[in-house]
């Protein structure tokens, strides 16, 4: 490993105007998971070169992986002009714009995405899948949920897609029957995740099966999801359906302590009541 850094550091020094040298030396820094020293070596190449797809394809993924959307916007926003036959960079710009909370735009990038992308059915039912948390955001929920639906027809096993879709119908008290059973093949797939089972536990709960939707909240709960102001609250709910009150407040408060800000966990506190 050493052998190979020494080689693409003397390879730079010898040709510091070559694209190729820094792409190389950023691959190395990548695998070596120097990932801000990797960054920087691919900008300098795309400012040699600005015509290398696979260079900038490593500048979003390590932009989206390290949650720095401005940034992946704006070279997104580049190379949208450079490379608009590819729909990668749609894909990105769309993940960067929904996450910047600029969900039109989110959605018209995707949606011109998903006409170019040809036979990548994984990338597809990402795109499908972004679009539905796009479009979920804009409250336009017939279309969020014919997305997820377009999502699951390509990856039937993401447990990613099957959990949100299901917990956005639970929330909206809507099609419990079919949120329950993608819940329940979220939890199947993924059965360590705290998210996962407080939506099935928060389905279960819509359903009015409040003894079983404790018992899953209490997996999450459990399952490093004492901290969370959702899953908190939403204890809170069911243990107030089950008649202990003081207990329902406590999570409640444990829940407003987590950050969780709304006039309903005021009221809720306040008056020891239940509202929905």
């Amino acid at each position: 490993k050493e052998e190979a850094f020494t080689l693409a550091g003397i390879l730079i020094e010898t040709h510091p105007e070559e694209a190729k040298a820094h792409a190389i030396y950023g691959d190395l820094l990548n695998q070596d998971d120097q990932k801000d020293a990797a960054l920087d070596q691919f900008k300098e190449a795309i400012q040699l070169d600005e015509s290398q797809f696979s260079v900038w394809q490593q500048i979003f993924f390590i932009t989206s992986e390290q949650e720095r959307f401005d940034e992946l916007l704006q070279h997104t926003e580049e190379a949208l002009t450079l490379f608009p036959n590819q729909p990668l960079v749609y894909y990105f710009n769309g993940v960067a714009n929904s996450q910047l909370g600029n969900y039109q735009d989110a959605v018209d990038i995707l949606k011109q995405g998903i006409r170019i992308v040809s036979g990548n059915e994984a990338l597809k039912a990402q795109m499908y899948a972004n679009l539905g948390d796009a479009y979920h955001n804009l409250e336009k929920h017939a279309k969020s949920d014919s997305a997820y639906s377009k999502s699951l027809s390509y990856e039937p096993e993401n447990a990613y897609v099957l959990n949100n879709f299901s917990y956005y119908l639970s929330l909206r008290k809507e099609d419990l029957d079919k949120a329950e059973r993608m819940s329940k093949k979220a939890n199947k797939i993924d059965p360590e995740n705290a998210t996962f089972q407080d939506t099935y536990a928060w389905i279960l709960y819509q359903q009015g099966e409040y003894e079983k939707a404790k018992k899953w909240i209490e997996k999450a709960i459990d399952n490093n999801g004492s901290d969370d102001a959702v899953i908190l609250e939403h204890y809170g709910d069911i243990l107030f359906k089950l008649g202990q009150k003081q207990e329902a407040v406590s999570y409640w408060q444990k829940a407003k302590n987590q950050g969780l800000e709304s006039d309903t966990i005021d009221k809720k506190i306040a008056n020891k009541e239940l509202y929905e």
